[in-house]
């Protein structure tokens, strides 16, 4: 659509005519006006077109006039507005083919259609209808923008068209494409920026997401859900470095497209994927439109798969890698696939990098959190086996001892000085049995995630004290579920250290355990009946654990008091603030 022919606000400059031209002449300027001052108004497109229709009837005289806006989709010519004979906007002509009868033809081919004898013309599909209504003439006109045919504009009427007349629809019809091209610009950017603060509100959400998760298998089925949000995909695979060979995470269940698990790539040199991982490393992604197609690219996938994997991969076309980078040195990468080819796009691989780079820190972060598990892991068995060695291992030395003393006097025939070492030997076993039980409850999983800290209080009262002659008792006030994991381990942490202490030296036949959780106060006791011992006596050392407990509570900001006296038992007090 020339600039030119654009409606403006200035007068129509009329040329002169002669007196038989005059009233076609009014009645063209009438209707110019009318499109000009609908063009000015702030109407919806639906109600703009609609005036359209009614004022090339009214001024024109035509049977009727109908608007059609070609959806780019569908390929198909929607009718939106009718005046006229025909109001209706559902009927027979509602949705044109693009390409298909005169309506359709108009669009595809750029060009009007126009005549003054409808009557045989063979684009008028129905004559009969024709001749019934006295149709004299059609006029229909694509309505182009930028080059672009964005609907048609379309009349019959019961009387000639002068060329005047069809001029000036031509500058009508130029007025609507120009609105609607407007209208659909400004619908479109709307659209542009509402995609764009949702995609960012998804990237925030995804980010807190991924920055509160730290273990690593959650964290990888969180990734690619969360990376569904935004693109879709059909398998996900994350790769990171180890040296100079890129190791296959372990993927999640959702990603079955790229399960290489079980392939003999799961770790592979870095150099199988030259070309890919060259671009990697310059912090650019990749996309491979169709793995179909020879490029250098797709050689190097295909370079890298191994022939089970190219056979699960039979429909995959396309496949998007993306840098996984902290502080801007390549961790590894993300590989989606796709069974579309060139279905990835720039847009959604700018996207896809924005996760990346907050996946690849949470990455890191989880590895690292993974690795100090399986150390703590290695530390918590090395010193149950210091507690073994010594605490059982010297208690059965000992039983070695007791009854090789027990041969030499059976064999000095001593048996009077049997009962004392009977009794010897029946609490060296009892004491070993202890122990071994108390170990083999700390050889178990962790309670506290499952089970809470009250059920882990009372799991390990039953497991361990009762079953060593030890009567339990549990007292609990409030709500343990309130307190926070960390206070929870912590609180855990010095019951069992109170509880170990209780089993090996204070020989009690009965311990309380009490917790009182309050909005305001924690307060935890551990009191046994046993033979105490002078606090004093291990103020320095440090002895019984009860540094440990004693920075156990720091942690929580509460104070921890121990009180014991000889024959009178012992108890562990810690008060904990919560205000």
């Amino acid at each position: 659509m020339a600039e030119s022919n654009y409606p403006s606000d200035q007068p129509e400059q009329v040329a002169p005519s002669s007196s038989e031209e005059e009233p076609e002449r009014v009645f063209l300027d009438r209707l110019l006006s009318e499109i000009r001052f609908i063009l000015t108004h702030n109407y919806s497109l639906q109600e703009n077109l609609q005036r359209f229709a009614e004022a090339v009837v009214r001024h024109l005289d035509a049977a009727f006039a109908r608007i059609w806006l070609l959806d780019e989709a569908s390929k198909e010519l929607e009718l939106v507005a009718s005046a006229g004979m025909y109001t209706r906007l559902n009927g027979l002509y509602s949705h044109i083919p693009f390409g298909e009868l005169k309506i359709g033809n108009i669009a595809r081919s750029h060009q009007p259609h126009l005549t003054n004898s409808v009557i045989g013309d063979t684009q008028v599909e129905n004559q009969e209808w024709a001749k019934q209504e006295g149709m004299i003439s059609f006029a229909g006109y694509p309505l182009i923008a930028q080059d672009r045919t964005v609907g048609v504009i379309g009349l019959f009427a019961r009387h000639p068209l002068s060329k005047a007349t069809l001029t000036t629809l031509s500058i009508v019809a130029d007025g609507i494409a120009w609105n609607i091209e407007r209208v659909q610009n400004t619908q479109l950017l709307e659209i542009r920026v509402a995609q764009r603060t949702e995609q960012l509100a998804t990237l925030l959400e995804i980010s807190r997401n991924i920055a509160s998760t730290i273990e690593l298998k959650p964290l990888l089925s969180l990734i690619v859900e969360q990376l569904k949000k935004i693109v879709d995909y059909d398998g996900a695979c994350f790769y990171i470095l180890e040296g100079d060979k890129l190791q296959i995470l372990e993927n999640p269940p959702s990603t079955e497209a790229l399960a290489v698990i079980n392939q003999p790539y799961t770790c592979f040199p870095v150099e199988t994927i030259g070309a890919i991982w060259n671009r990697i490393t310059e912090g650019e992604v990749v996309i491979i439109h169709d793995l179909r197609k020879a490029s250098n690219y797709s050689l190097s996938f295909q370079n890298y798969a191994s022939p089970d994997l190219k056979e699960k991969l039979e429909n995959t076309r396309a496949l998007l890698a993306v840098p996984l980078e902290v502080k801007g040195r390549p961790i590894g990468m993300l590989l989606l696939s796709h069974s579309q080819a060139g279905y990835f796009t720039e847009r959604q691989a700018d996207l896809v990098r924005g996760i990346a780079r907050q996946a690849a820190l949470a990455l890191v972060n989880a590895r690292l959190y993974e690795q100090a598990q399986e150390a703590a892991a290695i530390q918590e068995r090395q010193r149950l086996a210091r507690n073994l060695h010594d605490s059982v291992t010297q208690s059965l030395f000992s039983l070695t001892l007791l009854i090789e003393a027990g041969r030499r006097q059976l064999q000095n025939d001593k048996l009077a000085q049997f009962e004392g070492l009977f009794d010897l030997l029946g609490e060296t076993a009892y004491k070993s049995l202890k122990e071994v039980r108390l170990l083999a409850y700390q050889l178990r999983l962790p309670l506290l995630e499952q089970e809470g800290l009250a059920g882990a209080l009372k799991l390990r009262l039953d497991a361990v004290e009762k079953r060593s002659g030890v009567e339990p008792r549990l007292i609990l006030e409030g709500d343990t579920s309130t307190l926070p994991l960390e206070w929870e381990e912590n609180l855990y942490g010095i019951v069992v250290e109170a509880l170990n202490n209780v089993l090996k030296h204070s020989r009690a036949k009965a311990v309380t355990v009490r917790l009182k959780v309050t909005k305001r106060m924690v307060s935890l006791e551990i009191r046994d009946k046993g033979v105490g011992f002078n606090p004093a006596l291990l103020k320095d050392s440090g002895g019984l654990g009860m540094t440990s407990m004693r920075q156990r509570a720091a942690l929580m900001g509460g104070s921890f008091t121990i009180k014991s006296l000889p024959t009178q038992g012992t108890t562990v007090r810690v008060k904990i603030n919560r205000a």
